[in-house]
């Protein structure tokens, strides 16, 4: 049995298959030429609202969905063990997903996704989530996220979207070709290529009330994004409120930058924020704003900044929140923890000594687990929802998983390990 990187072995599989596609569409391009007019081609494709569900989540399947009893363990699979999952259900269960679906599952909906959550069965007879949860943990949703897999397997062909290719067939004319469908198919292939949706397995929360979460794996640098939240250990959420990086291709800094920048110090630390990273020359001048009116202060922090910084919150409990920025001025790293001797300490008990490393590199915020080679004992989590959804409860963007991802529900965590998942000869 073959153990794979999900990267490495989806890399693998589409270099495999690039040609076998390429020729698919060639082909394809010649019969869908007609098809399509600019008449008849939507040009702009109407998303739904964050209040209109993009599909139904219980919407029973037609006829009974065949049921997969077995799978081939010397074929590609993915293992899900979900662990710690409550005091009804035993401590560690073990599923397995196939390139058709999961084994044994008793999910009756018409979605062609894995759905996980503590719905068991609705009145009508739905059951709704291939894997459920501890039904007494109200921390779960009932439907809590879903895991896109189809196209993560490398052995299940990815379709060419007719709309990708009435685009480029697309004419204002029906008897008059368009500029675009006089390229060679060939070169047609090479731009699709590019645009094709990426074999990866992603998952997404649901619109769950507390959330979905990723471990960050080792002590590998992850790249901090404006609205990332953050699970320290089981129960501190951290969340990136502002983030700035100085942009020397496209900006210039200035004298007027520079105190509206201070300016905004000002502000923030009258505002009990504690500013981390920053030197006796930028004391001086935050000192020197805080004298100021709170209209100069207010006037000049709301203008253009230009100096990298990071504004984080740390929830310790749903009343007590910290304010932090992070200036790498003085510093460029800055630690996370319960010691003393961390820059931000956090005192609790599932919070290691040294839990998380946040730094400016690159002129680009970064955040891992632990530090130096040392991970936390509870680890950090990135939550798959970002600040602003998770707050207004919308469906998240989804998020890339692969081999030996773990993911947090509540208590409980479900591990992601990938199997055989190359070309078959």
């Amino acid at each position: 049995m073959c153990i794979r990187d999900s990267k490495e072995t989806t890399q693998s599989g589409a270099d495999q298959e690039d040609f076998e596609e390429e020729k698919v569409l060639i082909q394809s391009l010649g019969s869908l030429k007609k098809k399509f007019s600019w008449e008849c081609l939507p040009l702009v494709e109407q998303e739904p609202t964050p209040t209109q569900p993009k599909y139904n989540l219980y919407e029973r399947i037609p006829q009974k969905r065949p049921r997969i009893t077995e799978y081939d363990p010397e074929g590609p699979y993915c293992r899900i063990t979900v662990i710690k999952i409550g005091p009804e259900l035993p401590k560690s269960m073990e599923y397995i997903l196939t390139p058709n679906g999961m084994v044994n599952s008793n999910r009756n909906t018409s979605h062609n996704f894995l759905t996980i959550g503590r719905q068991q069965m609705t009145p009508e007879g739905i059951i709704p989530n291939d894997i459920c949860l501890s039904l007494s943990d109200r921390a779960t949703s009932r439907i809590h996220s879903k895991i896109d897999f189809q196209y993560g397997f490398v052995c299940n062909k990815i379709p060419i979207a007719d709309s990708f290719v009435g685009f480029l067939f697309a004419t204002k004319n029906a008897d008059e070709d368009s500029v675009i469908s006089r390229l060679p198919k060939e070169i047609l292939a090479h731009i699709y290529s590019f645009i094709k949706e990426p074999r990866k397995f992603w998952i997404t929360d649901l619109r769950s009330a507390l959330g979905t979460y990723i471990r960050l794996k080792g002590t590998s640098k992850n790249k901090i994004e404006k609205g990332n939240e953050y699970l320290f250990g089981g129960e501190i959420l951290v969340s990136v409120l502002e983030k700035s990086v100085f942009d020397v291709r496209t900006q210039t800094e200035s004298a007027a930058s520079s105190q509206a920048f201070y300016a905004f110090l000002a502000q923030e630390r009258k505002n009990k924020a504690e500013i981390h990273g920053i030197n006796e020359y930028d004391e001086a001048e935050i000192d020197y704003w805080m004298t100021q009116e709170e209209g100069a202060i207010t006037q000049r922090s709301t203008e253009i900044c230009m100096k990298p910084f990071l504004k984080i919150e740390v929830a310790l409990s749903s009343s007590h929140l910290q304010t932090h920025i992070l200036v790498p001025n003085s510093q460029k790293e800055f630690v996370i923890g319960r010691a003393t001797e961390c820059n931000i300490q956090v005192v609790h008990q599932t919070i290691s000594r040294i839990q998380s490393t946040i730094t400016f590199n690159q002129n680009e915020w970064w955040i891992s687990d632990g530090r130096g080679e040392k991970e936390s004992s509870n680890g950090t989590w990135i939550s798959v929802s970002d600040y602003w959804h998770k707050r207004q409860r919308e469906e998240s963007e989804r998020r890339e998983i692969d081999h030996e991802s773990e993911i947090k529900i509540s208590d409980s965590i479900l591990k992601f390990e990938i199997f055989n998942n190359r070309k078959m000869k």
